[in-house]
């Protein structure tokens, strides 16, 4: 069985989506949180991204599973759907972990200052 080309794409696209997408959304908050105090709407935006990134690993996860007889040097699409996931799982990560350490300054310093 193999799994679906959304599936495998959405496991590729969806870290580096979410780490673009919570850089925009809290710097355009950052005006809105300084002049209300409310810290906790840039936190929000950073856990959904944060999350968004790690379905991304999830979902590699499954189509790996989904393709446990395939092998990564064959030419046959089971083959190439299993490199697909594991490079899935592999950017999630690598940018659920970006996410992260973007996270740690907002959450020691103020983003008035």
């Amino acid at each position: 069985m193999v799994p679906s080309k959304l599936s495998l794409w959405y496991g590729i696209l969806i870290g580096a989506a979410a780490f673009a997408g919570d850089q925009q959304i809290t710097y355009s908050l950052v005006p809105h949180a300084c002049s209300t105090g409310h810290f906790y709407v840039l936190y929000c935006a950073t856990g959904i991204a944060l999350l968004l990134a790690l379905s991304g690993a999830a979902m590699g996860g499954r189509n790996l599973a989904v393709t446990r007889s395939a092998s990564i040097d064959g030419g046959t699409r089971a083959d190439r759907s299993r490199f697909m996931a594991i490079l899935g799982i592999a950017a999630s990560l690598g940018f659920a972990t970006i996410i992260l350490a973007m996270a740690v300054p907002r959450f020691m310093l103020s983003p008035c200052d």
